[in-house]
């Protein structure tokens, strides 16, 4: 929240350096102009409208960009609209590169990634030697790079920003900066911290490897102690929490009770996270840490209620599970008032009960729709046509997916339902309107009294398609989208697509859908803990090997959940994702991006090749 003020200050310097360029060749201000004034025009966005109607070229311009950086605090919209309204190449180079930040700036606050990088990507931008607009190009890549999780580069542009940002200037920009560094791997770092000799950025990240919860607790809390006292006066120091001792020295619990289905319809998922938190187990053992006891429960054959009792009588000082969100929901008032509890599934719509000690835990595929949304918005796509099951599941993932898609400003073109009895290329051609064009070429043909070579067209208005499916369903249905002319749309879909073994030939019917995945699924990932797991259970790398991963995921977590809750930002890489604690104590889980070419999943590059749907963009008019 601290950042808007600095760029609506910087915006309106540059429009009203502009402005003075475009009349004498006036240089813009330089950044150091801007450390301690904040400057506010007089005028309303209404005036300075009424004069650019009445100006000409090019200070016309300049009067309504100074316009629209006024309405992006009152009418967000109307800026952009206004924005839109200008011809970007008939501009001399000071007011395209005013419109370009501008422009960019709107995209940041409404996450649009692409559009972003669209706009910084002008030649304006990128052959400008004035540090106004080197410092503020660069923040909004690293802030956008940020949002995209590709940290590693979000930090090569905050450094580059940086020092051209006076000390006072920096302060806006500090949590961000921090945000990133917590997220950057710990081999960047250590990397940056050696090839660094002095200055605040040391600083900033000495404390970010201490930040890291791998590190043993004592040697943490020793670690924060000595920087606060190598580092007097660093800003960083905001972020050394006050009661270090009391987060950092609490001893890890050394009995730890898991309270599983082993009997009964979860029997297979339940034996798969006890096998996955059995094979952490010994990792650590093998490893030389210290390692907790261990009492196994079925929930699948007495009372989760019963059972959690049972365990806290014999010692346990930690429960793991249960699995279920009924048996969740039973124990999670008076149980976790008495002990920690790790649970691995998450309560629907339910507020956690002030006092108590619940972590939430699971892999939901809700969750993979919403992240699904939150990446194709980045992408800078607006309307989505939806396909998910015809089952309560995928009423769930549309139902999680539309809502955050809305939520971030997206529409719904249309949804559908299949089932096993779907025929996938009508069912295509139905939600893309072939049959529509296909109707009005015969009309067209009869009237005319020929055949018009026609080829049928699918709908404009779609440029993303969401899908929920098995890889059996995803094999079906995206051959028969570029059967119906929809090749070209981008589509996204959850892990399900990934049937969890990698088969080239099968896998190239889904060449091109993108997908969030956890680091088990990823080709050529397999940690050691990974590879013990698949040694020991070949069956892991089936159906039902991501329950292996969230077994021992939770075992890595167990002693680190206090670290993790009271260092906010803070994460640790797991075998389901990066692993980090919201302040209501779930865990939440970011993924990897990748796309299926040539049968096989690889990165998703963070860039795509802009290209904007004439169909849905807003029209240009010149000014």
């Amino acid at each position: 929240m601290r950042q808007k003020p600095f760029f609506r200050q910087l915006l309106i310097l540059f429009t009203l350096a502009s402005l003075v360029a475009g009349c004498s060749g006036t240089k813009n201000i330089p950044i150091d102009a801007l450390s301690s004034q904040r400057i506010t025009s007089p005028k309303t966005a209404e005036h300075l409208l009424a004069e650019a109607a009445a100006a000409h070229f090019p200070q016309n311009i300049a009067l309504k960009l100074q316009a629209s950086e006024l309405l992006m605090v009152t009418d967000k919209k109307r800026a952009k609209i206004l924005l839109d309204s200008i011809d970007y190449d008939s501009l001399p180079e000071n007011l395209k590169v005013t419109l370009a930040l501008s422009q960019a700036r709107v995209a940041d606050s409404t996450e649009k990634n692409a559009d972003v990088f669209n706009w910084l990507d002008r030649e304006a931008i990128i052959n400008s030697s004035d540090p106004n607009t080197v410092a503020f190009a660069h923040i909004l890549r690293a802030r956008a790079y940020n949002r995209y999780t590709e940290y590693a580069a979000s930090l090569d542009e905050w450094l580059a920003a940086m020092p051209l940002l006076t000390p006072e200037q920096q302060k806006n920009y500090e949590s961000g900066f921090w945000q990133t560094l917590l997220r950057v791997p710990l081999d960047r770092l250590q990397s940056l911290e050696h090839e660094i000799p002095s200055g605040a950025i040391k600083g900033w990240l000495e404390l970010a490897i201490l930040y890291q919860p791998g590190n043993n607790p004592s040697e943490q809390l020793v670690g924060f102690q000595r920087w606060l006292q190598q580092w007097p006066g660093h800003p960083g120091s905001a972020y050394v929490p006050g009661n270090l001792e009391q987060l950092l020295t609490a001893a890890p619990p050394q009995r730890i009770a898991l309270l599983l289905p082993l009997s009964g319809s979860l029997a297979i998922a339940g034996q798969s996270i006890r096998d996955g938190i059995i094979a952490a187990h010994y990792q650590a053992l093998h490893n030389g840490e210290k390692t907790p006891e261990l009492l196994i429960y079925d929930t699948g054959s007495d009372d989760v209620a019963h059972l959690a009792d049972k365990a806290i009588a014999a010692g346990a000082q930690l429960i793991i599970g249960p699995l279920s969100k009924d048996n969740v929901s039973r124990i999670q008032t008076d149980i976790s008032a008495r002990v920690p509890v790790l649970a691995l599934n998450y309560l629907d719509n339910q507020t956690v009960t002030t006092g108590t000690q619940l972590y939430q835990f699971g892999l939901s595929t809700e969750d993979e729709a919403r992240i699904v949304a939150h990446r194709a918005t980045l992408d800078g796509h607006k309307r989505a046509m939806v396909m998910t099951p015809d089952s309560s599941w995928g009423k769930k993932v549309a139902s999680a997916f539309e809502q955050a898609w809305v939520q971030s400003g997206g529409e719904i073109a249309i949804t559908s339902a299949f089932n096993q009895e779907t025929a996938f290329s009508k069912l295509s051609a139905q939600l893309l309107q072939i049959n529509q064009s296909q109707q009005r070429e015969k009309q067209l043909s009869k009237l005319l009294g020929e055949s018009l070579g026609f080829r049928a067209r699918r709908r404009q208005d779609i440029d993303m398609i969401f899908i929920a499916a098995s890889s059996g369903d995803a094999r079906q249905i995206k051959p028969a989208l570029a059967y119906q002319f929809a090749g070209d749309i981008p589509v996204y879909g959850t892990s399900s697509v990934f049937s969890g073994t990698t088969d080239a030939v099968q896998d190239r019917d889904i060449n091109g859908i993108r997908l969030p995945v956890m680091p088990w699924s990823v080709p050529g990932y397999a940690s050691p803990l990974e590879k013990n797991i698949i040694q020991a259970w070949p069956q892991a790398k089936g159906t039902y090997g991501t329950l292996y991963a969230l077994g021992a995921d939770a075992y890595q977590l167990y002693p680190k959940l206090q670290q993790l809750s009271n260092l906010p930002g803070s994460q640790i890489k797991g075998l389901t994702g990066w692993l980090s604690i919201s302040a209501d104590h779930r865990v939440d889980r970011q993924l990897v991006w990748q796309i299926f070419e040539n049968g096989q999943m690889v990165p998703l590059p963070v860039k795509q090749p802009y290209k904007q749907n004439a169909n849905l963009a807003i029209t240009k008019n010149k000014a």
